[in-house]
Order: structure tokens, then C-alpha cells, then sequence
């Protein structure tokens, strides 16, 4: 009773649907765009089977179409010729108005997907809220794959910023503080450059010794490049001052 009430939902064509169907030459043809129009309208997809279709369903659909059905058949036997399967495919697609599953649309169903995943864990968790999300805004159903990649992508963001969020503070800025004590400040670099700069008028040799003598303070003195300074640890030591 309900798989009747079911196929009568799906399958009763509205005025503007018996109209399209009726447009085709043989009553073959009648049925098989209409056997389309309902297909697509209960699963999003196109049809595209080679299996028997079910008696009642041809039934129902005949005294809509006023024709007599036959009792058995398939696509096969209905579309002889591919070329006119694919065009009744079209045809069901323009008259219900579906569209591709384009990239739009696929970031769309992720963002949906991040709002409603609630404690879902696994993509396959969220395959079912997907699939009514593109039926009810009519796109074409992709691929259970696909939407299982759209899934994953929803769980990849969540976890990535669950790690952040859980980060510790210090494993957060450490490097940045690091960077900051051993960074040379601008002052430093400027005053060591202008050391090795004389002025105007100055010497550029005694200059040289000048700058020379900043640095044999932390390596040790040495007679040839601070004899010419009288700095009490840099003259030389008068011969037996150690005796």
C-alpha cells in the first residue's frame, strides 16, 4: 500500500509534464518521457537502466497518458535508437528545471554541511543531509563519491581548527619570540655601519685602526692594530716589568 501511494506521489505529471509528453509522435515515446520526468523528480538523476520497469508504474502512467501500456518492458525496448534516450534525458531535465552540480554548488553544500554536522565524526554521517540538500535546490546528484569528498572536507576544516584551538600558547608565539630576541635591532646595524664610515675630514686609515680597536677588546689586544692607542691594555710591556 505505501510502495503504491509512493509511485502515485512521484509519478502523477502535473498539466504542463502530460503536455510535454504528449508532444512525442508514438505512444512509446509518450511513456518513456514521462517515465524520465518521474525518475528524475524521485532521485535527482537521469535514467539509465537496463532492467525491467515495474508493471504498476507503466500502468499508472498509461492512464494519465490516456495510452495502453504494455505489460512489460524497459529502455531498451522503449528507446531503440540512443540518440532519443538522450534527448528525452534533456527533455526531463529542462521540464523540472535541474541543473548541473557545478563548483557553486559544491561549496554551497559544504558550507550547509559545516552548519548542520553537529556530532558527526564520519563522512558517512552526513551523506544523507547532502544528497536532500541537492535534491531540494534541484542539482543533477552527483556521484556518492563526491559528496563524500564534500563530507571530508567539512571534518578536515573542523579538526584543523580544533588543533589550533588546542595549541598551547607558548608552541603558538615561541618562534615569533624567539625571532625577536635574536633579531639585530636597526640602531645596531646603523652604528656599525657608520663605524666603518670616517667623517668628514678624518683619516680613513686611522679610521680603520679605530674601528679595529672596538673589536680586539673581545678578541684580545694585539701590538700591530692597537701599538698606536694608549690604552692601558693595549700598550706594549716594557721589557722586564715582569721581573
Amino acid at each position: 500500500m505505501a510502495q503504491r501511494f509512493r509511485d502515485r506521489t512521484i509519478f502523477s505529471l502535473t498539466p504542463g509534464e502530460l503536455a510535454t509528453a504528449k508532444t512525442r509522435r508514438t505512444p512509446e515515446l509518450q511513456l518513456g518521457l514521462a517515465l524520465h520526468i518521474g525518475f528524475l523528480r524521485m532521485s535527482g538523476r537521469v535514467l539509465n537502466s537496463t532492467d525491467a520497469i515495474a508493471r504498476r508504474i507503466l500502468g499508472y502512467l498509461g492512464t494519465q497518458l490516456e495510452i495502453r501500456p504494455p505489460r512489460v518492458t524497459s529502455l531498451r525496448a522503449l528507446y531503440p535508437r540512443k540518440q532519443t534516450l538522450h534527448e528525452h534525458q534533456h527533455m526531463a531535465v529542462a521540464q523540472l528545471r535541474f541543473g548541473p552540480f557545478i563548483e557553486r554548488a559544491e561549496r554551497h553544500l559544504v558550507a550547509y554541511l559545516r552548519q548542520i554536522r553537529g556530532a558527526a565524526t564520519r563522512p558517512d554521517e552526513l551523506l544523507d543531509s547532502g544528497r536532500q540538500w541537492v535534491h531540494e535546490h534541484r542539482y543533477l546528484m552527483p556521484s556518492t563519491r563526491q559528496l563524500l569528498d564534500c563530507a571530508r572536507a567539512v571534518l578536515a576544516d573542523e579538526e584543523a581548527q580544533l588543533a589550533r584551538a588546542l595549541r598551547p600558547p607558548a608552541a603558538r608565539h615561541g618562534r615569533t619570540n624567539l625571532r625577536r630576541h635574536i633579531r639585530p635591532s636597526v640602531a645596531s646595524v646603523d652604528w656599525i655601519g657608520s663605524s666603518s664610515r670616517p667623517a668628514p675630514g678624518e683619516d680613513r686609515d686611522c679610521r680603520s685602526h679605530s674601528s679595529a680597536s672596538i673589536f680586539c677588546r673581545s678578541s684580545g689586544p694585539t701590538r700591530s692594530s692597537c701599538q698606536r692607542y694608549p690604552w692601558p691594555w693595549s700598550s706594549p710591556t716594557p721589557p722586564g716589568s715582569h721581573d
